[in-house]
């Protein structure tokens, strides 16, 4: 099973996509995570159903605390061959959506600098 998630509010610049791929990869899961621009941040993630359901509930329901989920819309298709991890992908280059919310300079907390600091 394949679930295609667009996520939109406070979810740039706040660790999300290091918090999507640790939470794919404990339910093991295979696709990517990426910045719109400023519009969000688009998701794949192939696995069983299962896997899909308790990542979309740990999405809602751990994200980190500097974080705003304004809408998660998913859309389910059958699985593609081919994608085997999951991964971070680079920024697209979607254009400025009117209402995207850009978070103030937060300071980044201890938990966070370990992540930063560790080569994994």
């Amino acid at each position: 099973m394949r679930a295609e998630i667009r996520v939109t509010g406070i979810v740039q610049g706040v660790g999300f996509r290091p918090f999507v791929y640790r939470t794919a990869v404990r339910n093991q899961l295979r696709g990517y995570v990426r910045n719109l621009g400023d519009a969000g941040v688009d998701i794949v993630v192939e696995g069983t159903k299962d896997a899909i359901s308790k990542f979309l509930s740990e999405l809602r329901s751990k994200a980190p605390p500097q974080a705003r989920i304004d809408t998660l819309k998913v859309r389910y298709r059958d699985a593609e061959q081919g994608i085997r991890e999951f991964k971070i992908l680079g920024s697209s280059d979607k254009v400025v959506v009117p209402g995207s919310v850009i978070p103030p300079d937060i300071a980044i907390c201890e938990n966070c600098m370990r992540e930063l600091r560790d080569p994994k």
